[in-house]
C-alpha cells in the first residue's frame, strides 16, 4: 500500500479534529463500563444493555495523522490474516490466537480511541450475516500483562472508516471489546487492527499473545424483545434496550419510554427529557401543559417549558 507523508483520516462526527494535539491516554483505571462510546459496548447498566461504547472508550482530540511511507504495511496482502480462513468458527463466533511479537513498533494506521499504539495486526474477517459484531480480546488466552487496543475499520487502509475501538474494557482490565453500533450487511468484509499501548505503561507490555474472537450478534427490530445484556441480540444504532432482565424492548430514542437523544431535540414533540440526557437512564416523558396534572417528582412527566409543577398542577 503506498501511502503519502501526510493524510488526515476521517472521523466519527463526534469526534472533534484538531491541530497539534498530543497523544491521548484513555486510561483504564478510571473507566466505568457503559458509557459504548463508539459505540454500542459491553457492560452497559441491566436496564439498557447497550451505550455507545466501551468501558474504555473516550471522546478524543484527534490531530492529524502524519505516516512515514517507509513504514512496514500491516495491510500488505501477505500480512493481514483472514480469520475466515485462519481461525476457528463455532456457531456465530470466530476465535483466532495470534500474537504481535516482532510487528514493528511504530503505528502505521492509529485507533480512533487511543492514538499512542503500536506493534499493529490487521485481521480481516467476512460476515456471514447481517449483523453487529461483537470483538474481543478479553478471553482466556490473552497474556494478562498486553495491554491490547482493538479497532475496526471498513477497509485496510488510514483512510478507512472506524466501525468500533476500544482500549481497556472494563476497569483494571486492560483487554479489549467492543460491540459495532451499526450494522454490518451480509458478506461485508472489514478489518481488525490488534495493537499495544506504546510507550507500554509502568508493568504493561506493548505486545504479547491475544485471544481474538468475533461474534455475530443479530439486530433486534424496535418494539421487539430484547437481550438487555446485548448477548443474544441488540437494538438498532437509534433504539435502545429497555426494560427488566425478563421483560425487555428495542425502545427508539427519543420516543415515550425512550432514551433522550444526545443531539437536540433529545425528544420527539409532545415529550420532555427527564434527566441528563448523556446518562444511560434519561428518559423521555410526557410534557404536560399549564393546568394539567403533574407529577411533582417529575419521573412520570415533565411541565412545559416555562411552569413548573405546584401541588400536584403545572402553573
Amino acid at each position: 500500500m503506498s501511502v503519502a507523508a501526510c493524510q488526515t483520516r476521517p472521523m466519527p462526527a463526534d469526534v472533534q479534529v484538531v491541530d497539534d494535539v498530543p497523544p491521548v491516554d484513555s486510561g483504564g483505571d478510571d473507566a466505568t463500563p457503559g458509557m459504548d462510546v463508539v459505540p454500542h459496548l459491553d457492560g452497559g447498566d441491566a436496564s439498557d444493555g447497550q451505550s455507545p461504547q466501551d468501558a474504555g472508550d473516550v471522546p478524543l482530540l484527534i490531530d492529524h495523522v502524519h505516516l512515514d511511507a517507509t513504514l512496514p504495511d500491516p495491510c500488505g496482502a501477505a500480512a493481514v490474516i483472514d480469520l475466515n480462513v485462519e481461525g476457528t468458527t463455532s456457531g456465530a463466533t470466530t476465535s483466532y490466537t495470534g500474537t504481535n511479537v516482532g510487528t514493528p513498533s511504530a503505528s502505521a494506521i492509529p485507533g480512533d480511541c487511543l492514538l499512542n499504539v503500536g506493534n499493529d495486526v490487521a485481521l480481516s474477517y467476512q460476515t456471514a450475516t447481517d449483523t453487529h459484531l461483537r470483538v474481543s480480546t478479553a478471553n482466556p488466552g490473552t497474556t494478562l500483562t498486553f495491554d491490547t487496543v482493538a479497532w475496526m475499520i471498513d477497509r485496510c487502509d488510514p483512510a478507512g472508516t472506524s466501525l468500533g475501538c476500544s482500549d481497556d474494557w472494563a476497569p483494571g482490565d486492560r483487554r479489549s471489546k467492543f460491540t459495532t453500533l451499526d450494522l454490518v450487511h451480509a458478506h461485508t468484509r472489514v478489518y481488525i487492527m490488534v495493537a499495544g499501548v506504546t510507550p507500554p505503561r509502568t508493568g504493561l507490555d506493548a505486545t504479547g499473545t491475544f485471544a481474538l474472537t468475533v461474534t455475530e450478534i443479530p439486530e433486534a427490530a424496535d418494539g421487539a424483545s430484547c437481550d438487555v445484556n446485548a448477548v443474544d441480540n441488540v437494538c438498532s444504532s437509534h433504539s435502545h434496550c429497555i426494560g427488566t432482565t425478563t421483560a425487555a424492548t428495542c425502545t427508539p430514542d427519543g420516543t415515550l419510554g425512550g432514551r433522550c437523544r444526545i443531539a437536540f431535540p433529545g425528544c420527539d414533540t409532545g415529550f420532555a427529557c427527564y434527566g441528563d440526557r448523556l446518562s444511560d437512564a434519561s428518559r423521555c416523558v410526557p410534557e404536560i401543559p399549564i393546568g394539567g396534572t403533574c407529577d411533582p417528582a417529575g419521573m412520570m412527566n415533565i411541565c412545559v417549558s416555562g411552569s413548573r409543577c405546584l401541588s400536584g398542577t403545572c402553573g
